[in-house]
């Protein structure tokens, strides 16, 4: 047997005659490939006011003030929104998810001052 790749020689006089065995392949089970499924999305934009001129209530005067704020974000929408999900079936009919998601800051009005806004958070679910 040979020390280096451990293959067995063969050697008569007349000819040389070489047997080589793989002992044993390395790898990942084709089974367990095919029980593992990720899905997965992501959504990005960029939903913005161009132009936008906030009006605030003057109690004291009964009068409007206006506050010229140029371009902002508009309210409620994030510019990024991620999903994963990764499933593990294990036996036929039973499944294992985790399921992680990802949502960008989100403001509340129009203003786009990070006070009035939520946020960005990142939940993990696991379920059978």
């Amino acid at each position: 047997m040979c020390g280096t790749c451990g293959c067995n020689v063969t050697h008569s006089d007349t000819h040389t005659h070489e047997t080589v065995q793989i002992l044993e392949e390395k790898g990942v089970d084709p089974e367990i490939i095919e029980a593992i499924r990720w899905d997965f999305n992501i959504a990005l934009s960029k939903n913005k006011i161009k132009d936008f001129t906030m009006f605030i209530d003057n109690w004291d005067t009964w009068e409007q003030e206006e506050v010229a704020l140029g371009e902002t974000n508009l309210i409620l929408s994030p510019n990024t929104i991620a999903n994963s999900i990764f499933t593990f079936t294990p036996l036929k009919n039973f499944n294992i998810q985790w399921v992680a998601k990802y949502v960008s800051r989100q403001y509340v009005d129009n203003s786009s001052y990070e006070y009035n806004s939520l946020d960005p958070y990142f939940v993990n679910d696991f379920h059978s």
